[in-house]
């Protein structure tokens, strides 16, 4: 019984609960503008819905809703052209570099982009030499809107700064960084207006020829200019592949219908039947805490795929089954010129994945599943005499046993020079993990009336989800912002559970204190024993006694018209458990189940 009870609170002690804080970054020179200037209205951009129109386009990633017409049939009339930068309604974005010109009414409000109304003065003054005007297209009120090239951005910030009484904070910031803060339009149409004003800084001369180049098309080609000018000139995008890989276990769940004493089909080879644990990384240079998909740029002559596969088996050393990589979305990241094809993907099983010994580069360890699978153990084989034994006397099914200690993990390899870490995260410890941030930006983008409430996607802020102390000895575990494919992906998989809504989804399986406190392990279940089902481990060192933490979990379970029966419990000291290793799979301790067991 005691075999039992230390291997079930190792198996789930691992997911503890914590909050994370989402780092806000700005950057770029700040000016507050003093007396009055040329009017600056909220882009009026936003009123067209040329996106919208297209159906499902409400669903593109970020950076995808551009909120103009293009009107690319006047590109070339350069007459027309001339016109529409003459006219009074015509509105001017200032770029420079890779900078945008941005600005907010006050410390809290939106930011939005610079608007210069009428734009035909800054554009004859300050434009840099030769012009380069983009021609951006046409708003739903016919105003037509140009990108313009600023020769000195600190003169214009001067000039602006002495023409205006709104006392708006301006600046300017990358395309990148400020799109994270602006509405999805307005980070759309700047970030493409950024990548073409950089694409014009480094294409002045041609690489054929080395004639000088001029703009042409409305700010889309450039042309040599003299009897030897080239060929045409035309933006280049490269294109990257980011990619949300899956593994789990071979081990089914029996049907409907079926015992749960039925005999477990073999694991470690075939299609995984599960994908509840994905693949993560993160490089040294990003925010503490931060973890994100995998991504890479296409090679010559390779297919998208294949790349997939490629690009993952480098960094991480999974080998990837080809025939699962599926194509997800694509998001522009003119930053400075990039196009992003977002993937989803499994994990090969065991028996493909392939790993050599000794890279002096990367960090590796052994599965513990992958172990087990080996020697072809499964179900009450996983258990010593005592722990089969106690597993039968209380009901413990086979499958049960195989869901906390077989997750079917391949072993990372990190590639050093890639990535600092790379772990495999289990979909509920992420689900609790990144609570309080899905939460905020779901809250955030409903404000701005982008995206409607997802039911399911989020664990319910209800009475579990606050148990437990938060993680010790990390950052907060967060995920790159709503702007991202990586944040997309990752939240796909988030709300994609291998089973209907249940009503115990929102009862943590893991709530357990740090110290010397007491614990019960628990199965909360459907009252008729037929239904759904999971094991719980709860602690707490203010409970006097057990009975005090069981009848806190039976009163969650009665409202939600779940029953609950006890399984066994003991007294524990987490005093020296690393937080590293509890609830996800670093390169060191690659799988959390072997570290708990040996811990």
């Amino acid at each position: 019984w005691y075999a039992y009870n230390k291997m079930l609170f190792g198996c789930l002690s691992g997911q503890l609960k914590r909050k994370i804080s989402s780092p806000r970054s700005s950057l770029g020179k700040r000016h507050v503008l003093g007396p009055r200037a040329p009017p600056r209205q909220r882009c009026p951009c936003h009123h067209i819905d040329a996106v919208q129109q297209i159906q499902g386009a409400q669903d593109l990633p970020f950076f995808c809703h551009y909120p103009l017409d293009r009107k690319t049939e006047w590109r070339r009339d350069k007459a027309k052209l001339s016109q529409l930068l003459a006219e009074t309604s015509t509105c001017l974005l200032p770029l420079f570099a890779d900078k945008v010109l941005v600005h907010r009414t006050s410390a809290d409000a939106q930011l939005m982009p610079y608007v210069v109304k009428p734009g035909v003065e800054v554009a004859t003054k300050h434009a840099a030499t030769p012009p380069v005007h983009i021609f951006l297209g046409l708003d739903a009120a016919g105003a037509a809107y140009f990108g313009c090239v600023i020769k000195d951005p600190e003169q214009l910030l001067e000039e602006l700064s002495t023409s205006n009484t709104e006392g708006t904070t301006l600046e300017w910031m990358s395309g990148r960084m400020a799109g994270q803060e602006l509405q999805q339009e307005d980070a759309a149409l700047l970030a493409t207006a950024s990548g073409l004003a950089q694409w014009h800084s480094k294409e002045k001369f041609h690489p054929v020829t080395g004639a000088p180049t001029e703009v042409s098309a409305g700010g889309y080609s450039r042309v040599g200019t003299g009897s030897e000018g080239g060929s045409s000139l035309y933006p280049r995008v490269d294109p990257a592949v980011i990619m949300l890989i899956t593994s789990g276990s071979s081990i089914s769940q029996p049907a409907a219908g079926q015992s749960s004493s039925s005999a477990v089909p073999p694991a470690g080879s075939g299609t995984i039947v599960n994908d509840d644990w994905c693949l993560l990384g993160r490089k040294a240079a990003w925010p503490a805490g931060r973890f994100s998909t995998l991504a890479g740029f296409l090679e010559v002559g390779e297919p998208l795929e294949m790349a997939v596969a490629r690009e993952v088996e480098e960094e991480s050393g999974v080998v990837v089954d080809l025939s699962s990589v599926t194509y997800n979305s694509s998001q522009p990241w003119p930053f400075p010129k990039s196009l992003m094809l977002a993937f989803r993907g499994r994990a090969a099983p065991l028996d493909r994945q392939q790993h050599s010994s000794g890279s002096s580069n990367s960090g590796s360890s052994q599965s513990s599943g992958a172990a087990r699978v080996q020697q072809g153990l499964q179900g009450y084989e996983l258990l010593s005499t005592e722990g089969r034994r106690a597993a039968m006397d209380v009901g413990l099914a086979p499958q049960e046993v195989n869901a906390a200690l077989l997750p079917v993990l391949p072993t990372v390899r990190v590639a050093k020079d890639e990535l600092e870490d790379c772990r495999w995260f289990h979909r509920e410890w992420m689900l609790a993990a990144l609570s309080q941030q899905l939460a905020t930006e779901q809250q955030q983008l409903q404000q701005q009336g982008h995206v409607q409430s997802q039911s399911g996607l989020l664990p319910s802020a209800g009475e579990g989800l606050a148990m437990g102390p938060a993680m010790r000895g990390e950052p907060p575990f967060n995920v790159p912002g709503p702007w991202s494919l990586a944040n997309r992906l990752i939240k796909s998989w988030l709300s994609e559970h291998s089973h209907k809504p249940w009503a115990g989804d929102d009862i943590p399986q893991v709530a357990i204190d740090e110290g010397v406190f007491k614990y019960v392990l628990l199965r909360l279940r459907e009252p008729d024993s037929q239904g759904r089902s999971k094991l719980l481990v709860w602690g707490d060192k203010r409970a006097p006694y057990h009975m005090d933490i069981y009848s806190q979990v039976k009163a969650l379970a009665t409202r939600r018209g779940l029953a609950l029966d006890a399984l066994g419990g003991g007294r524990k000291n987490t005093t020296l458990v690393s937080a590293k290793f509890m609830g996800t799979a670093p390169a060191s301790a690659q799988h959390p189940m072997k570290w708990r067991l040996h811990s």
